[in-house]
Order: structure tokens, then sequence, then C-alpha cells
């Protein structure tokens, strides 16, 4: 078997030197042409960009966490359609507008050239794949924007919800609190009641004749009784009604500091990503490998060409 492996290598190492500018040409032409089909003539390069975020300000809803919930949010439909329409992917894609069926093969496309994970930090990575960098670098950046957006979006919404049924209360509490302010002056104007208490007490006192240092005499009888009848027709009327106004007044101001506050978190622009790894524009392709390739194939077409060389050596030899 020794002699054997010998005379195998000693049969190589003669078919080495006897072909060698054979196997120097062909090693030649195999890296000119797998230099040439590398080129991205051949084969377009694809650029990797990617950004890793974490939520904030976000409130989770059931059991979900906030991790889960923004990377539900990053697969929806209409972030994807959002993105398709702002960077007219179809054209990009070179999908047929006029064949039935292309924005699903579109949405397909950018499904394949979308990767979007969950790390075990709590974190979500975002990747896109582009033949053209700065398109990979934009499609990032873009669903990041709109991925803001859409929680801005229904964050909003159901503020306006609370906001118009606390704004519907003010209105109700207003027209009540008018009603009562309303009753209030027209009782204090026509019938001069203000304090009823205070009154009461000195309209008893002139009715008893008991004001002190002058003469119950000199009180004016006619008043007093006009007082006394004002306070038995109206002075209750007029306590009830400035409890319910200072009750309602206080109510109002609660509603409207609360109505002030929803309007804050309508208007306020907040993010709900905080950007980790930002994205940038690739300035080399992930894919073809290209010296890779030009070696895996100058490598194969030596092997075989060398494997040819023995086979038709033996041959010879056996004849």
């Amino acid at each position: 078997m020794t002699d054997g492996l010998l005379f195998s290598l000693n049969d190589l190492t003669r078919i080495l030197k006897k072909y060698r500018t054979h196997l120097v040409i062909i090693s030649f032409s195999s890296l000119v042409l797998s230099y040439l089909f590398s080129s991205p003539f051949f084969i377009k390069p694809v650029y990797k960009s990617w950004a890793v975020v974490y939520p904030v300000n976000i409130s989770p809803y059931s059991t979900e966490t906030p991790t889960e919930q923004l990377y539900q949010m990053l697969l929806s439909d209409d972030l994807k359609d959002s993105l398709i329409e702002r960077f007219n992917l179809a054209r990009h894609y070179k999908t047929d507008s006029g064949k039935p069926g292309y924005y699903t093969e579109t949405l397909q496309e950018l499904e394949n050239n979308v990767n979007i994970t969950s790390t075990r930090f709590e974190s979500v990575k975002i990747v896109v794949y582009d033949h053209d960098p700065d398109m990979a670098f934009n499609l990032v950046n873009g669903l990041l924007d709109l991925l803001n957006s859409k929680i801005r979006t229904i964050y909003r919404k159901q503020f306006y919800e609370v906001y118009n049924i606390v704004k519907t209360q003010l209105d109700l509490k207003k027209t009540e609190l008018d009603s009562l302010d309303s009753r209030l002056e027209d009782i204090t104007v026509n019938y001069e009641l203000f304090d009823v208490p205070a009154q009461a007490n000195e309209v008893v006192r002139g009715y008893l004749g008991t004001v002190d240092g002058s003469n119950g005499q000199m009180v004016n009888h006619k008043n007093v009784l006009k007082f006394m009848q004002n306070i038995i027709s109206y002075g209750a009327e007029h306590i009830r009604t400035s409890g319910y106004a200072y009750t309602s007044r206080n109510e109002y101001l609660t509603l409207k500091n609360h109505l002030e506050n929803i309007h804050k978190e309508v208007t306020k622009i907040l993010t709900y990503v905080n950007i980790v790894t930002h994205p940038r524009i690739p300035e080399e392709p992930v894919s073809p490998i290209r010296w890779l390739i030009i070696a895996a194939i100058t490598v194969s077409a030596v092997f075989a060409s060398l494997m040819v060389l023995v086979a038709v050596e033996r041959r010879r030899m056996m004849h």
C-alpha cells in the first residue's frame, strides 16, 4: 500500500511538472473569469443596514411586554404599506404595476429584505438588505420614523376619546355653573340678598328693636319687614344656590385641569424607541463575498483539471 501511495505521489508530481503551464493558464483563466462573473455587472451586491432599539413611553396591553408590543407593531401590515408608499418600492423593486398582484409581489420583496428580531436583552434588531446602500439606510430610518408616528397616532386616538368625554362634561358643568350664577345674581340684584345669615341676623335685631347704640323707635320698620319677607321667600334658595354654585365651581376647575392635562398628552410629541445602534450607510456589501467566490472557482477549476489530467495519464500508462 505504501509503494502504491508513493507511486501515486510520484505520478502526481510528474503530472504537475509536465502540465504546469496548462495548470497555470487554467488558474489564471479561472481567476479572471471568476473575477469578471462576480462583478456587480453579473451579480448585484447586497448591502446591509441595521439598528438596535429599546421601547420607551409604551404602555403594554394585557401581559405583553413593551418589547413584544414594539415587535408586533413593526410587523404590522399598515407600517409596511406606508413604507412602500413613502419610498415608492414598487418602482425600486421593479415590480410591474400593470400586472395583477404587483402589490403583493412588492410586499413580498420587502418582507424578504427586512428582518426584525427581538434579542435576549429585550431589545429589537431591525436589519434591511438592499442593492442600494442608501436605500437600505433610508428604509431603516423610515421604519423607525413610521413606527413612532404609528404609536403616537394610537395613543392620541385613545386620548382624543377621553378628551372628548371630559370636554362634554366640562361644557355641561359650565352651563350648570352659568345658570346658578345667573340665579344668584338675580336674587342679589332684585331682592338685595348677598349674605343671608348676616342679613337675617340684622333683620331680627331691627325687628325686635335691639340694635346697639340706637333707639328702637328709629328703626325703619318698613325696610325691616321688606328684608324679612325677602329672606323668608328667597333666603333658603340663595343659601342653597350658593352651595351648589360653590360645589359646581370646584368641579368645573377640576374638570378644566383634567382637560388641560389630556390636551398635553394629545399635543406632545414623544419618541417611543431609544436607538442603541444607529443605522449607517453601508460601505461594503455583505454579498457576494467576492474573494471567496474567486478562490472557490479557481481552486475548483484547478482541482478538476488536475483530476482530468491524472485520469488521462493513467489511461495512457495502462495502454
